[in-house]
């Protein structure tokens, strides 16, 4: 792993947050806006909870305390702070059975890493959605994998949309990654829908099969209402749709990973950044948070270790360094950022964990 002087306290930090009770939010950023930002409340919650995963793996003598935080972080992720946005946006207050895959993706693989990781199956059983006053929406673990499964073999794009109808590339890609995970746990077929979708997106998301002149990796998204894709596209999105991508197929990840560094990758001697996209900026005030600068930074890290690009994802750490610089408070370290140093740091962190003989891939096979 690429540990650095401050991971055990970072880890450290993001298990605090993490064991806090559940109905406490401290360090944790509240955006304007939970419907686009990426640093959401769902965002900061599952990061965390990857996070202590793969350090369950490196601090084997906090393995139970990392079991105790991802159990907390999925009380946080049902707590109705994580998805009352859906409410307000698609009338319905079930945040599961149709579309909202920034959420049910997510909140799926938590629930299959947690039973990897502690062997307790209490989910199999039941959480619930608390919904205000006497109402409450049951589930279980098997119930929100049956309805991702379903959703991708049923829409003739084979993705969940999130929010609106759109389609993004990695938020599919967490509930495959997701399904993955239950049919190690329950030896069942669920990932067989995931190379229709990957085919699919392939064919469609591409922004080469359809401009090989224009620059980017994936288009923004897909509004499926109208069956139209936006052509617009973003190195934060393209990073994030590769880094998951690079999990289910790692070959064609590899492929357009070339693309990807060098029309969205600065490199000048030691010094590596992301280019900075002026519209990315604009949509980030606009629509209150999303494609953040942080989170580009974070993803595009996270990418460059999951290829075993490792001088180039170091370099960049050092940019990310001086940028988001660490603070300590209390024993604990985090990155300093003007929105969530709690998503940051367990991205960051996340990153840190990789080496060259052991990816993300790798840790989610581990139980």
């Amino acid at each position: 792993m690429k540990e650095d002087k401050h991971t055990f306290e970072k880890f450290q930090f993001i298990l605090k947050t993490a064991l806090q009770p559940v109905d406490e939010w401290d360090d944790f950023y509240t955006p304007r806006s939970e419907i686009f930002s990426d640093n959401s409340t769902k965002f900061q919650v599952a990061f965390s909870a990857y996070a202590l995963y793969v350090y369950a793996h490196i601090f084997t003598d906090y393995r139970k305390d990392c079991e105790r935080g991802i159990d907390h972080l999925i009380q946080k992720m049902i707590h109705e702070k994580s998805w009352s946005y859906w409410k307000k946006i698609s009338r319905s207050a079930d945040p599961v059975s149709h579309g909202n895959a920034m959420y049910s993706g997510h909140l799926l693989l938590m629930l299959g890493l947690y039973q990897k990781l502690s062997g307790d199956n209490k989910y199999c059983d039941a959480f619930r959605f608390e919904l205000g006053g006497q109402e409450n929406l049951d589930y279980n673990y098997h119930q929100l994998a049956d309805s991702v499964f379903e959703q991708m073999k049923e829409n003739e794009f084979h993705g969940i949309p999130c929010q609106f109808g759109l389609v993004f590339v990695q938020c599919t890609n967490w509930g495959a990654i997701g399904l993955t995970i239950y049919d190690q746990l329950f030896n069942t077929n669920h990932s067989s829908v995931i190379p229709l979708w990957l085919n699919w997106m392939k064919e469609h998301f591409l922004v080469k099969n359809r401009n090989k002149l224009a620059s980017g990796i994936f288009y923004e998204f897909y509004i499926s209402k109208l069956k139209k894709m936006d052509l617009m596209s973003f190195i934060g999105l393209d990073a994030g749709g590769l880094f998951t991508l690079s999990v289910l197929d790692k070959e064609v990840a590899s492929d357009l990973y070339e693309d990807f560094i060098s029309t969205a990758v600065q490199i000048k001697d030691d010094h590596v950044d992301v280019k900075k996209e002026i519209m990315a900026k604009f949509l980030a005030v606009l629509l209150g948070g999303m494609l953040e600068r942080s989170v580009t930074l974070a993803y595009v890290y996270l990418l460059m270790g999951q290829m075993n690009d490792l001088e180039l994802s170091d370099k960049l750490k050092q940019h990310i360094d001086e940028k988001y610089p660490v603070e300590t408070k209390g024993g604990l370290c985090y990155h300093q950022s003007d929105k969530s140093s709690v998503l940051l740091t367990s991205m960051i962190c996340l990153g840190e964990a990789f080496s060259s003989n052991q990816e993300f891939s790798d840790f989610l096979e581990k139980n």
